[in-house]
């Protein structure tokens, strides 16, 4: 349940993205994701205009931008790589763009580069829920090589606690835990659900994120997974995003998902589905073998799974549940 001042909130602490009277925000996220919902208030609220496209296709948001001189976009990053290819086979007038936001996964310093080369435009990061809607932001002077492995820091307004799963311990910095956030975003709870907002309330007013992550010293924030995508094995906790990172440091891993998978004797085991970048011939054991020079014998890959393209949600997002049901495929090799 999101309430007027919940909204308003958010409206009020969005000064860094700038929208004016003379703005025009470009819709094209679904109605029913918290950024097809709230983004466009800016522009209302600003005097500005907003523009619906009925569907996301590149074609279709490059035209409308050019056609309707559009100055603000929210989008996902698989989007963003979407319009950047498209415009690189047919260029549209793009001047207008004043800041494409994104958030849902993080970019690489390849995209934000072609961002600006082909579009023009600076990107700007927020990593938001739909209980809390914006909770952190990384400005377009902040997307450099080390800050764009983080989130950002927090938004105006919004308060982040790092809180041990379980207990609920405050952990000091640099230690992962539970994401939970305070802020005046913060929903009061689920429409006619009340154990489930029980489970969303922690103390003080602060929110369960169901994210991982952890703060550094300069209050920038770090996902690591989800809780309920957290693995355990052999009694160790394993955060799915930081074997992920590692793995894609490989010069032949296009794409990568770490996901754990029930097994007798470890509890869970952890199971790497890997994109091959095209033209590579990596072989489940090569990949293994280097991964052990990497990372810590509890966090390494037991099995390697290679698949064409990793399951996303429309949002862009890893639907581990179906990495998880497709349990032990052909080509595991452990």
């Amino acid at each position: 349940m999101l309430t007027n001042d919940n909204v308003s909130a958010f409206v009020h602490a969005s000064a860094e993205l700038h929208y004016e009277a003379s703005s025009t925000h470009l819709l094209s996220l679904p109605n029913y994701h918290i950024g097809g919902c709230v983004f466009p208030l800016l522009a209302v609220v600003a005097g500005g205009h907003v523009v619906i496209v009925d569907r996301f296709t590149p074609a279709s948001v490059l035209d409308t931008i050019e056609k309707f001189r559009i100055t603000h976009i929210n989008l996902v990053p698989t989007m963003i790589n979407m319009v950047i290819e498209e415009q690189e086979k047919r260029a549209r007038d793009v001047s207008s763009m004043q800041l494409v936001v994104y958030g849902a996964a993080p970019v690489t310093a390849s995209t934000v580069e072609r961002a600006q080369r082909v579009l023009g435009v600076s990107l700007l990061q927020e990593y938001a829920s739909t209980e809390c809607i914006t909770i952190t932001a990384l400005g377009p002077d902040e997307h450099t090589k080390d800050r764009l492995k983080s989130v950002g820091r927090p938004f105006p307004g919004v308060e982040i606690q790092i809180r041990e799963v379980g207990t609920g311990e405050l952990l000091p910095t640099g230690r992962a835990g539970e994401i939970c956030v305070r802020s005046e975003q913060c929903t009061q709870g689920y429409w006619r659900r009340p154990e489930e907002t029980l489970g969303l309330n922690a103390s003080d007013g602060y929110i369960r994120t169901g994210d991982l992550g952890f703060l550094d010293a300069d209050d920038y924030l770090y996902l690591t997974g989800r809780v309920k995508d957290m693995i355990v094995t052999g009694g160790e906790n394993i955060y799915p995003a930081e074997v992920e990172a590692v793995l894609a440091q490989h010069d032949q891993v296009s794409d990568v998902a770490v996901v754990g998978v029930p097994d007798e004797r470890w509890g869970e085991l952890v199971v790497a589905f890997v994109v091959a970048a095209d033209g590579s011939q990596l072989v489940a054991d090569e990949l293994l073998a280097w991964s052990h020079s990497k990372l810590a014998g509890y966090r390494r890959p037991r099995q390697v799974v290679f698949v064409d393209a990793l399951p996303r949600n429309l949002t862009g997002k890893i639907e581990r549940r179906v990495l998880r049901e497709s349990s032990r495929p052909d080509g595991v090799t452990v």
